[in-house]
């Protein structure tokens, strides 16, 4: 077991495993295969001496999608009948994480809207930092003056959504900070059924953060379909005129569908947040999926 721990959504993760032959003779790996188009080994043909060992390098690239993250290798060896397997184990999570991590305003139809509450907000590197918004507005804290106070690891966050119709709730509460490594994060808002998501073609994720974004750049954005019903994506495109979208590469493992998309902003993208569809198609069936970030000049 590779286990890489904690690590930053979208990382590369590289490790070397030692596979050691016990037996008396040489032996050869037929074949290595991932049971996930997100890790990389090249292992086919190699001999493992009699009582020596060799290095298999492994690469596991994680999604944008937060949570833990489990893969496998599987190596045929030569005479004998049963796999060797590898297994990858890695957990996505930013740098700041919320408390709890989304905000149940009406879980269940029948229960009442819960509208007005509290949350909390920490690193998980215990560094100090600023909270500069929530969604647009300015954040209203507990037991905090951000004029006066020196900037905390930990906040205790008011949030108040009666302003909005059931159209326009939000699906994701936004922040905005200025801890390097996560300017943006979010809490999924539970509505149901004004914020229910209901997809044709399951994802890893509903969304993707891109952090601070620049006018007129490019980005990349990569989307995991799960069990697709046609091994590629025909399609993508925004209906949002500040932004543009292409695939630039998919690949397909028969269970897992990865997809990479190039999203071009705007020259004269305004700045603030902003957060839209890009819509993908397989020729039959289409889906959102959500982008959101902070452009910055």
């Amino acid at each position: 077991m590779v286990d890489f721990g904690i690590v930053e959504p979208g990382s590369t993760l590289e490790s070397d495993v030692t596979l050691v032959n016990t037996s008396d003779r040489p032996v050869r790996i037929m074949k290595a295969q991932p049971t996930c188009t997100c890790t990389t080994v090249d292992m086919t043909n190699v001999i493992i001496p009699a009582r020596g060992s060799v290095q298999m390098p492994i690469s596991m690239t994680t999604n944008r999608a937060l949570g833990k993250k489990i893969a496998r290798v599987q190596l045929i060896i030569e005479g004998y009948p049963r796999f060797l397997t590898v297994g990858l184990n890695a957990e996505n999570a930013l740098a700041i994480r919320a408390i709890p991590p989304y905000l149940a305003v009406k879980e269940k139809a029948d229960q009442p809207d819960r509208r007005f509450g509290q949350f909390m907000i920490e690193s998980v590197d215990k560094r100090p930092f600023r909270v500069l918004n929530v969604l647009t507005e300015q954040p209203v804290f507990l037991d905090f003056d951000p004029a006066t106070d020196e900037p905390r690891n930990r906040y205790t966050l008011k949030y108040d959504l009666s302003g909005y119709g059931c159209e326009d709730l939000p699906r994701f509460l936004i922040i905005r900070t200025d801890h390097p490594k996560a300017p943006l994060m979010d809490l999924r808002i539970r509505h149901n059924p004004c914020t229910k998501i209901q997809t044709s073609m399951p994802m890893a994720d509903f969304r993707s953060n891109l952090g601070l974004v620049k006018p007129g750049s490019s980005m990349e954005v990569q989307v995991e379909f799960k069990k697709p019903r046609r091994p590629v994506m025909a399609s993508v495109r925004s209906d949002d005129p500040r932004a543009s979208a292409r695939i630039l590469d998919q690949t397909s493992d028969g269970t897992q569908l990865n997809v990479v998309v190039e999203v071009t902003f705007a020259p004269d993208l305004e700045e603030g947040l902003f957060q839209f569809p890009i819509i993908f198609s397989d020729g039959t069936l289409s889906d959102e999926h959500t982008i959101y970030g902070w452009s910055t000049p």
